[in-house]
Order: C-alpha cells, then structure tokens, then sequence
C-alpha cells in the first residue's frame, strides 16, 4: 500500500488537535470521492505497517521560550534540568491515567498485548 507523509505546522494545542481532526476527515472524505480508502489505523493488516500516526510535541511559554532547550548558561540549563525532571514524574505518576487517555486498545496489540 502507498504511504504519504503529511506534517501540519506548529502552532497552539488546542488548535492543532481540531486541525488534526480536520485533516483526518477531510483525508477520508477525499479518498472516497475518489474511489479509494484512507485507513488511519495503526496495523491494519497483520504483516503491513500502518498509519505511523504519532504527534511531536514542544513546551513553552513568552517569557523563557522552549522549556525543552537546555540553554547555554548554568542557570538556563538548570531550569531545563528541572523541567525535564518534572515531565518524567509526571508521566511516571500519571502514566496509567495518560495511557487510558492517548492509547488505544488496537494499539496495544500492534504492540503484542495480544
């Protein structure tokens, strides 16, 4: 099967999530007009890779731009050390609660939860 890359550009959370939504719609919606199928699934076939679908993500804010840059000074390095720190015990602690959230069950067998 023929695979494309499709990359959004940055922006917003919230606003990338609708856009996402909207891409996928609109890639569904356009294959059937033209007598194909767009499967977004993760394996759907036993034996061929599928969607790849994945989301890269960045943090920051207006006043110390990218939280995840480690920053050429000590003290900027520190404020990405204790960042990273923070995003590790947070997906540690809440790593259940996320999974049940982002990952799907169909995931889980592509994984060889089956």
């Amino acid at each position: 099967p023929g695979q494309f890359e499709i990359a959004p550009y940055y922006e917003s959370a919230n606003i990338a999530a609708d856009h996402q939504q909207l891409m996928m719609t609109l890639m569904k919606s356009t294959a059937k007009k033209h007598g194909f199928m767009c499967l977004l699934h993760e394996k759907p076939f036993a034996g061929v890779n599928g969607s790849g679908k994945h989301v890269n993500w960045s943090v920051g804010n207006a006043t110390q731009g990218n939280l995840l840059d480690p920053g050429s000074t000590p003290h900027d390095n520190l404020n990405f050390l204790l960042f990273c720190g923070a995003v590790i015990r947070g997906v540690n602690k809440y790593g259940p609660l996320m999974r049940a959230v982002i990952a799907s069950a169909s995931n889980d067998h592509r994984l060889g939860a089956n």
